[in-house]
């Protein structure tokens, strides 16, 4: 049976046969480090355990004989891993959606009307009627999903979500307060907020977010690719290998 260990640019690569686990180096930093660590033991000591079985086995009997390394090395290590990981998706996830809110609906009619008047419009006005909107607007868009409907670019989608999440935690913390408007010579009398140093404050926040994120998201890849890889190297299912780790 083939095993592989191996170093790349983006990290480390463990393979039976055609099957891999990849622990990208991302999942090494913040919440995702202590878990992953545990489960990149087991996954090494499995693959070391998985190729002095095959050059001592019969084909026939590896199936058993690599059961036996999968459940000493890597299923506790799944397990104690698995727990956390799912509570930190599970943050995320809330996170994720607290973010993406509208604000109150103070009025519908206007709501109705603003969104009627850019479904109207064609491509590249669509496109413009959509930059730099005000909270009020991007929720405007999100409340009901007709910002899915708009048949707008990915990144134009993108970027509306972005200042959206940005005003809707500013307006949810206060925190703009905390940016006033500095006179300028197109501006003399600036007063209020200064929304745009307000927005470039958090926006690393959320790009923080994003990463941590993103981890999350590597790191279920990873327990596919583990469990993968153990129903590989016993011959097991993928279901009978997840229902025996998870019982």
């Amino acid at each position: 049976m083939r095993t592989r260990k191996e170093l790349t640019p983006r990290g480390t690569i463990y393979g039976v046969e055609d099957v891999i686990a990849f622990v990208r180096d991302d999942l090494r930093n913040g919440e995702t480090a202590k878990p992953v660590a545990a489960l990149e033991t087991g996954l090494s000591a499995t693959i070391a355990g998985i190729a002095s079985n095959t050059a001592v086995y019969q084909p026939e009997a590896l199936p058993e004989a690599n059961g036996t390394v999968v459940t000493n090395h890597l299923k506790a290590p799944f397990r104690s891993a698995h727990k956390p990981l799912l509570a930190e998706a599970r943050t995320v996830a809330e996170a994720d959606a607290k973010a993406r809110q509208p604000g109150p609906l103070s009025d519908a009619a206007f709501e109705s009307r603003f969104v009627q008047g850019i479904a109207v419009l064609d491509g590249p006005k669509r496109i413009a009627a959509v930059q730099n909107l005000t909270f009020e607007q991007s929720s405007a868009l999100v409340r009901h999903g007709d910002i899915a409907r708009l048949d707008l670019p990915h990144r134009i989608i993108a970027d509306v979500w972005e200042r959206h999440m940005l005003l809707g935690y500013l307006a949810r913390t206060g925190s703009q307060a905390d940016y006033g408007a500095k006179p300028s010579f197109d501006n003399p009398l600036a007063v209020g907020a200064d929304q745009d140093a307000a927005m470039a404050a958090v926006r690393p926040q959320l790009a923080a977010f994003r990463a941590k994120a993103e981890r999350v998201k590597l790191a279920g890849e990873l327990l596919q690719g583990v469990v993968r890889l153990a129903a590989a190297a016993t011959g097991k299912s993928v279901d009978a290998i997840w229902a025996e780790w998870t019982a």
